[in-house]
């Protein structure tokens, strides 16, 4: 199989493309470039609410959970290299689970390479391959490349083949130099010397958003309480991880004088999908989500803080930064399906803080601010039945109202061009290691993406 290499930085390390579709994706690129000039003149005003996950997405490494950098960057190389999946096997490509990978994806046979294959991290699989670590190799991740600090344990298991990964070991060792330093400011140097699981990355991140929060309050004249932030930042996660993350982060926002930035208590809630009705089968089965709504209590769940989608848009933008711990329990029962996981709005009324009978909906001809949901995760799979974020989309009332309702997006279509580039944007958490600034150029491509996705919306005179 061709691979197609895209990686200027480090060329032959990363392939984003299949030889199937690299024409396709050159061209999809050069459109967007040629669009953003043609654009300038109907941009439609948009403010971004960023949401990030945290653990394998901006911080690598966890020490109470026993996994060292070390052992977290070769689970991150597992991920992205991609085995070939045998034809004549009765496995489905997305259930490979028993397979013993012979072969990397560019035909080489593993322990037996001439060259790196290269790591794969685009969204559509190539035919017949998958990861390394979707398959019964999963659990010798973390030693990948070189002995973990759980190697003791592993290796004794009988006929144990440890380093499947050891040709990637170049790519290792660069990463882990990578992760020793940020180059934006005296006070991220010192911030990631305190808390050196964070990835570098993340700090560009933050230097970005300030840089939109500065711009846009520039340009925009203090009316209305109703208006809301020009960016609001939003942790999602499942684990406990969240207290101690935010922390971090208003330390940074003192050191930085960045106020937009620290997060209290009060910021903070727990996420929870509340059941409306039953969805058994005939035998009373019930393996699919029933019809629910989303819910945030506060995080020690004594009381709820927005009752239903309407206000938790409300809320997020009513401030600059949030987090919220996901309902990993939700998640569990439905056994990993997308449309259990966590929520992301497209929402489709003008971002106001408080209800308003007058708010624009976005393919009126003067149109209000839209506001633009954008989760990374690197739990996010190109599997209908395998994944972390669930796509809601707000609807209006019928006969209209200010009450508005929100749909669970079919998990068949929820990774499809629709959604996924623009709402929803797996992390191959390779890629922000190697390039500091791919989250800010991913931001920027899925802007773009959806002033395309909005004009297309407004109707033509």
């Amino acid at each position: 199989m061709s691979a197609s290499s895209t990686n200027n930085n480090y060329d032959g390390w990363i392939s984003r493309t299949f030889s199937s579709d690299s024409t396709q994706q050159a061209t999809s690129n050069t459109h967007l470039e040629d669009n953003k000039e043609r654009m300038s003149d109907k941009i439609r005003p948009t403010r971004l609410v960023l949401h990030l996950d945290i653990n394998e997405t901006i911080l690598l490494g966890d020490d109470a959970g026993g996994d060292s950098t070390s052992d977290s960057i070769q689970k991150m190389l597992a991920k992205s290299a991609f085995c070939q999946v045998p034809s004549n096997t009765d496995l489905d490509w997305d259930n490979t689970q028993q397979l013993e990978p012979t072969h990397w994806w560019d035909d080489q046979k593993i322990g037996q390479e001439t060259s790196m294959p290269p790591l794969y991290t685009g969204w559509e699989w190539p035919p017949n391959t998958c990861p390394y670590y979707r398959t019964k190799f999963q659990k010798y991740s973390k030693e990948f490349v070189s002995e973990s600090t759980e190697e003791e344990a592993v290796t004794k298991e009988p006929g144990h083949q440890p380093h499947h990964g050891k040709i990637y070991k170049p790519i290792w060792e660069e990463c882990q130099r990578l992760l020793s330093s940020v180059d934006t400011s005296p006070a991220a140097q010192a911030s990631m010397r305190r808390h050196p699981h964070l990835l570098p990355a993340f700090y560009h991140i933050l230097d970005y958003l300030q840089g939109l929060q500065q711009s846009t309050a520039s340009t925009t004249t203090a009316t209305a309480t109703s208006t809301p932030p020009p960016v609001t930042l939003v942790f999602r996660t499942f684990g406990t991880d969240i207290q101690e993350v935010v922390q971090w982060v208003t330390e940074y926002a003192k050191e930085q004088d960045y106020p937009w930035l620290q997060i209290g208590p009060s910021q903070l809630f727990q996420g929870r999908w509340k059941e409306l009705e039953e969805n058994n089968d005939s035998n009373g089965n019930n393996d699919k989500p029933n019809t629910a709504i989303y819910q945030l209590w506060d995080l020690a769940e004594t009381h709820v803080v927005a009752k239903d989608e309407d206000e938790i848009l409300k809320l997020l933008n009513s401030g600059t930064i949030f987090g919220i711990r996901d309902d990993y329990n939700y998640w569990k029962k439905y056994k990993w399906l997308p449309t259990a996981g966590k929520p992301v709005w497209i929402p489709t009324t003008a971002a106001t803080t408080t209800a308003s009978s007058s708010s624009s909906n976005y393919v009126e001809e003067e149109p209000g601010v839209f506001c633009h949901h954008l989760l990374f995760d690197d739990n996010i799979h190109n599997l209908p039945d395998d994944g972390i974020a669930c796509i809601r989309q707000q609807q209006q009332e019928q006969p209209a109202t200010d009450s508005t309702k929100f749909t669970t997006v079919d998990a068949s279509i929820m990774h499809g061009g629709e959604y996924q580039g623009i709402h929803l944007k797996r992390v191959p958490t390779v890629e922000p290691v190697l390039n500091p600034k791919w989250y800010i150029e991913q931001i920027e491509h899925s802007r773009v993406l959806l002033q395309e996705k909005l004009m297309k919306q407004v109707p033509k005179d």
